[in-house]
């Protein structure tokens, strides 16, 4: 089971906020306590969706509760932050990084090109097996930028 304590802001599921919150320890430690999850996501300065500006993750914070609860740590909103950063936050304790924007927008970049140059075309199939594939490079490229490639069990 995995929670999302507090919010991760952004957007999401129709929902919209311009914040970018992040978590209070004494409420992060309080809610796993009282409810202790296998995953656990955490505000630490990224956002849903886009960012309107340059994201900084707290570190100090994501290390602290991963120190602290020793439950592993889900980064949302990680689609749009830098390399380094996400391998930082890595070494801090997350340990599973969501992606979604970055894959929807592989997605319906290679359905839209293939309907451009193929406009008399109406079997969804192949433009489908092209947005399926332009997400799985995505998929591949982030394995390798989190140093999970070939730790498949």
């Amino acid at each position: 089971m995995e929670a999302e304590i507090g919010h991760v802001g952004g957007e999401e599921d129709g929902l919209k906020t311009n914040q970018v919150p992040i978590s209070d320890m004494s409420v992060v430690s309080r809610f796993y306590k009282s409810c202790p999850v296998d995953l656990l996501a955490i505000a630490a300065g990224s956002v849903h969706g886009h960012y309107k500006t340059p994201p900084h993750l707290h570190f100090d914070l994501i290390k602290k509760v991963s120190e602290h609860l020793k439950v592993p740590l889900v980064l949302h909103g990680g689609s749009g932050i830098p390399v380094e950063q996400v391998k930082q936050a890595i070494k801090c304790g997350i340990c599973k990084v969501n992606i979604g924007t970055e894959l929807k927008e592989a997605n319906v970049k290679a359905i839209r090109q293939y309907l451009i140059d193929h406009p008399d075309s109406f079997d969804m199939r192949t433009a489908e097996t092209l947005g399926q594939k332009a997400m799985l490079d995505v998929v591949v490229a982030k394995i390798k930028m989190c140093g999970a490639d070939g730790h498949v069990r």
